[in-house]
């Protein structure tokens, strides 16, 4: 019924690329901008990485100094239990013997 009626459109274009307009020079700035961002990230990412290294690298210089600190206080406390008097003090005054 509406082979023939107006609804039907016969005749054939031939097919034709749109021309650029705007859209493409938006799709174009969209990429540049998200290509700036990735390289801002990966900037950020390497100077993360480079900072962590050192963060490690400075630690494991001082973790020798830091187990001595803690083993010298370690030994102080086991010297104050064995000793009397010292631990007689830090049980009736506690933190405020030391």
């Amino acid at each position: 019924m509406h082979a023939e009626g107006p609804l039907r459109n016969t005749e054939k274009k031939p097919f034709k690329m749109p021309p650029k307009t705007h859209s493409c020079n938006f799709i174009k700035h969209i990429l540049m901008d998200s290509l700036a961002g990735l390289q801002e990230l990966n900037a950020f990412t390497t100077w993360s990485h480079n900072l962590d290294t050192r963060i490690k690298t400075d630690f494991h210089k001082i973790e020798p100094e830091l187990k001595r600190l803690g083993l010298d206080a370690w030994h102080g406390i086991e010297w104050c239990f064995k000793d009397d008097v010292c631990r007689d003090a830090v049980e009736k005054y506690g933190e405020k013997a030391v």
